[in-house]
């Protein structure tokens, strides 16, 4: 382990007692590569759904640990740390700990948001009311139809909360993690100065990347496996909101060999010679691969057309002479071969613009997503001016 000798014997001392040989729990955690409590449950192949009761978890520093699906019940967590611990499902019936503490866990919100909590949060905000707000069956509780005009200031109300907040907490009441979707483009230009840009404001927030093509990022952010996206639009759910990001124009790029041979520098190529090569672009299901598609069928013109979800693949088959790329330029810059080697074709040919959005759920629970979107639109029009 780690320097983690006070962890060791805080974890043997909170494992003694459960069942199997205590040497062979011992020798697990003495073993494991890392501290961390859940890491040490796997060590030792303990049941989190039973085997932590009424343990001893004093002064734990719990703080990245995955504990979904923990049952903490009767146990002692006196100055247990959970700083962007994920605790969603944990269990903590009659045990000690610190609620403070427990805040800082990075879903907290969805922690408070269980089944028997929200229920009993119902029935008292009607007992308050003293009118049913909700109507029921046997799958749903929906809204009543006569209070859905009070939702705006229910959202007006948390958000002037969230304001007060930050005011009084400044750059450290914004914590957590973003889970934040991104279309390649994005992330071979300005992504990593967005990061730089959001730990300077936020130091306290955390991200986790996907990297995909923008239908994908669209059906996780409507199901909402997702904080954030920047993808293409447009976006058709009245439950997301959106800003214009960037604009990315799109060209057809070739190597030295290609663009010598596929005609004069000084007069735009036809795209019936262009068509005489392979082409490399974006995967079949996006809206570049499609309008490229479109555009070739409407001249007659079948040229064999590489689709690829890596842009870095497509890239390279053009540097190695192996198609002519139709991709943005913009990406390019940040590539050093690439961008010695590769030059955009002169044509009169228009491809579609690529237009980003940035794109987030409604709701005071995506308040960091929407700080971030902010910040990477300034991002995305300071790097796009240099483009």
């Amino acid at each position: 382990m780690n320097g983690a000798g006070d962890t060791f014997s805080k974890g043997t001392r909170a494992m003694n007692g459960i069942g199997g040989t205590f040497a062979q729990r011992t020798k697990a955690v003495l073993d494991s590569p890392s501290d961390r409590l859940d890491h040490m449950v796997i060590a030792a192949e303990l049941d989190p759904s039973a085997d932590l009761r009424y343990g001893n978890w004093r002064d734990f520093d719990l703080s990245g640990a995955d504990l979904r699906g923990f049952n903490f019940t009767g146990a002692d967590l006196t100055g247990a740390r959970f700083d962007n611990a994920f605790i969603a499902g944990a269990i903590f019936d009659h045990a000690i700990y610190d609620p403070t503490s427990l805040r800082s866990a990075a879903d907290y919100e969805e922690f408070e948001l269980t089944q028997p909590k929200v229920s009993a949060r119902m029935n008292r905000l009607q007992e308050f009311l003293r009118d049913p707000s909700f109507k029921r069956d046997r799958r749903n509780i929906m809204l009543a139809p006569k209070r859905h005009g009070h939702l705006a200031h229910a959202e007006r109300l948390i958000s002037q909360l969230y304001d007060m907040i930050e005011a009084i907490g400044g750059r450290s009441s914004m914590r957590g993690l973003v889970r934040l979707g991104a279309e390649e483009s994005i992330v071979h230009t300005w992504l990593p100065t967005l990061f730089t840009r959001v730990k300077a404001a936020y130091p306290d927030l955390e991200f986790e990347v996907e990297v995909d093509v923008s239908p994908s990022l669209r059906n996780h952010l409507a199901a909402r496996d997702l904080d954030l996206a920047f993808l293409i639009g447009p976006i058709d759910n009245r439950d997301v909101h959106s800003c214009e990001l960037c604009t990315f124009p799109v060209a057809f790029v070739a190597n030295d060999r290609i663009r010598d041979e596929i005609g004069s520098p000084h007069e735009p190529i036809p795209l019936e010679r262009i068509a005489e090569y392979d082409l490399a672009t974006f995967s079949r299901n996006t809206q570049p691969y499609m309008a490229l598609r479109e555009l070739l069928f409407r001249e007659g013109l079948h040229p064999r057309i590489h689709a690829s979800a890596s842009l870095e693949i497509v890239v390279h088959m053009a540097l190695d002479g192996h198609a002519i790329a139709v991709i943005p330029p913009a990406i390019l810059e940040n590539k050093v071969e690439a961008r010695e080697k590769l030059h955009i074709l002169n044509t009169a040919i228009n491809l579609p613009d690529l237009k980003f959005l940035a794109s987030w759920p409604g709701g005071s629970k995506y308040r960091a997503a929407a700080k971030v979107a902010k910040i990477a639109v300034e991002v995305a029009t300071s790097a796009y001016r240099h483009i």
